[in-house]
This record gives structure tokens, sequence and C-alpha cells, in this order.
């Protein structure tokens, strides 16, 4: 071998063991960026739990969660076909047929076929819930410092300044809300340029090995991920909207009482 060639052998194999390396890296950070993403729906709602049982399921077939069961069966022939023991060779073979049996019939007798294991509804009335918790409990502060400050107020002209400001239910919600969401929409949004950087490593990379099957799997996983994270973002949507219809009337009222007791 020349030495062209020597150092055209060296420089390919060292651009695919870097290439490895960033594959690794990119599958580490997109694992913590998950993480930080459930965290942050977590905190909001708690009480809220997706269905794992259905969400490992599609893993084990390797696909994302859908209703379509013709992609469901796709997937389990596809899984059969290279694991089932009278067609290859694969280590524990037999058990890896069984989970894949019990995945597809599960999926397959699943009668509300979710698209995300993420309940919407269950979300939505937690959310509203503790939305109005979060708004009320500024509200009550704002009151008692408003009682406070327009009792040593210089005239009326400053109680009826404060009086405008205690009563600005719209900035009283932004704040709520930005108590309520912490740092989702940021840990969302890095979700996805993560997602978009894995699947880019993952088209130049080696697909044979096993790190390349791990990073294949997160990626399924980061989709998951992003399927809960859209269907927390509606039914935060949703539930704002419908504490906000409840809460307005209430504070209309509220002002225009106050602003009466005042002239």
């Amino acid at each position: 071998m020349g030495i062209i060639e020597e150092m055209h052998k060296r420089i390919k194999e060292h651009n695919a063991v870097s290439a490895i390396k960033r594959l690794q890296s990119e599958t580490k950070k997109a694992k913590s960026d998950i993480e930080r993403v459930e965290k942050e729906m977590n905190f909001i709602i708690p009480n809220i739990k997706s269905d794992k049982s259905l969400e490992s399921y599609f893993k084990i077939l390797g696909i994302k969660s859908t209703k379509d069961k013709s992609l469901i069966k796709q997937a389990y022939r596809k899984k059969a076909l290279q694991y089932h023991p009278d067609l290859g060779k694969v280590n524990n073979s037999e058990e890896m047929m069984k989970k894949l049996n019990n995945a597809y019939s599960a999926l397959s007798k699943n009668s509300q076929g979710k698209e995300s294991s993420f309940s919407r509804v269950d979300a939505a009335i937690e959310i509203e819930k503790r939305f109005i918790n979060t708004y009320m409990s500024l509200r009550e502060s704002d009151y008692s410092t408003f009682i406070g400050a327009a009792r040593s107020a210089g005239n009326m002209d400053e109680v009826i300044g404060l009086a405008q400001s205690v009563t600005d239910w719209k900035s009283r919600a932004a704040r709520s809300q930005v108590l309520m969401k912490g740092k989702i929409d940021s840990r969302i949004k890095a979700l996805k340029k993560r997602r978009d950087k894995l699947i880019k490593l993952l088209k130049n990379a080696d697909s044979s090995g096993l790190i390349y099957a791990h990073a294949n799997e997160v990626s399924l996983e980061i989709s998951r991920c992003l399927e809960n994270a859209k269907a927390f973002q509606d039914a935060y949507a949703k539930a704002i909207d419908s504490a906000m219809a409840r809460i307005i009337p209430l504070e209309e009222e509220q002002k225009k009482r106050l602003f009466s007791s005042l002239h």
C-alpha cells in the first residue's frame, strides 16, 4: 500500500471514530434533555402519569406510539423476521419473541387508539386547578399589599392608582403563568434541536454497531417525549383558556365594586 492510500485509510478510520464519539456524546445529551422535559412537565402536573406499559410495547416493536394498526402489524412482522428462532440465530430469540408477541397482542387489543401516552383531558383538569390556585395565591398577596398601601396613601388619586394596579388581572395572569410554566418551553425547544442533530448523525453513522442501535433507540424516546410535550402544550392552552373564562367575570365584577366604593 502506498503512502497516499495509507493516509486515506487512516483519515477514514479517524473520521469513523470521531463520528462514533459524536454520536455517543449527542445520545448522552439527548437522554439528559428528555429527562429535563419530563421533569418540567412533572413539576407542573405531578399527579398525571403516562401509560408506561403501552409506551414500553411500542419501544419493543421499535416504533413511536401510534393508533395505526397497520403500522403496528408491520413493525411486529419486521421484528419477528429478525428474532424468530426458526429464521435466524439471534441470542435470546425465544425471549424476544415472547416480548414481541405480548407487545403486539396488547397494542392490537388497545381500544383507546392513543397516539400519545399522555392524557390531554386529565392534564388539562390538573393544570387548570393548579393555575387557579397559583392565581388566587397571587391575588390574595396583591390585595393584602393594596390594603396596606391604600391606608398609608396621601390622597385619593394615589389610592385609585393602587386600585388600577391591583385589579389588573391580565398582569396577574401573566405572572401566574411564569410561575406555573417554569422552563418547559425552552426545554422542549432544546429537545427538538437535539433530535434534529441526532438524526443527522445517525444518517451518516455505521448502522451495524451497538452505539448506533442505542442512539436510534434514544431518537425514538425523543419522539415519544415530544409527543407527550405536544399533548402537554395543547392541554395547557386549553386549561388556561378555561381558567380565565372563570376568572375574568369575577375580576371584572370585583373591579366595579372596588371603584364604586372609592367614588
